[in-house]
């Protein structure tokens, strides 16, 4: 707002905060609309493996045929339904976050086993040594955990983390 410009009246703030209120509404509507269950999707996933039971157990005479096809609609369907749900990018091999997971659990244990080395060695210089190997180790697992669980660039191909090299 410029300084020739006058402040909007408490007429136009009401009559903007009316309509934001109906926008608001409207968003409402359309979000409940879209996240109720649809019903022809129910009766397709209930629909198809009764169908299938029925006419096959109607064809063939036997309930263990029918019994076969019901199970394979059902497998199908979830096969179709895997299908569409997209797979976080923590649980998807070749993405960053993939890689991270899997090199904080390396590091992880890596550290414990660092640690009880530490512990049993009566040597201090190796002690020593343990100790900041340890450290290096602990830096490069909360870099490792700082990544996104939803990052799903792609990684560097493969898992493991830099050894510790005494320096």
């Amino acid at each position: 707002m410029s300084a020739t410009e006058s402040p909007p009246t408490k007429e136009e703030l009401i009559a903007r905060l009316e309509n934001l209120k109906e926008r608001a509404e409207a968003l409402n509507r359309r979000i409940e609309a879209q996240s109720r269950p649809k019903v022809g999707c129910l009766a397709l996933l209930i629909g198809l493996p009764f169908g299938a039971f029925v006419g096959t157990w109607a064809l063939t005479g036997s309930l263990g045929w029918a019994a076969l096809a019901l199970l394979g609609v059902v497998v199908l369907g979830v096969a179709a339904i895997a299908l569409f749900v997209p797979t976080p990018a923590h649980a998807r091999p070749g993405t960053r976050a993939f890689e991270a997971r899997m090199n904080a659990t390396l590091l992880e244990r890596v550290i414990d086993e660092r640690a009880k080395a530490a512990l049993a060695t009566r040597a201090p210089d190796e002690r020593a040594r343990l100790a900041r190997e340890i450290v290096f180790l602990r830096e490069q697992l909360a870099a490792e955990r700082a990544v996104s669980p939803d990052d799903a660039s792609p990684g560097r191909g493969s898992v493991g983390f830099t050894p510790y090299s005494g320096e």
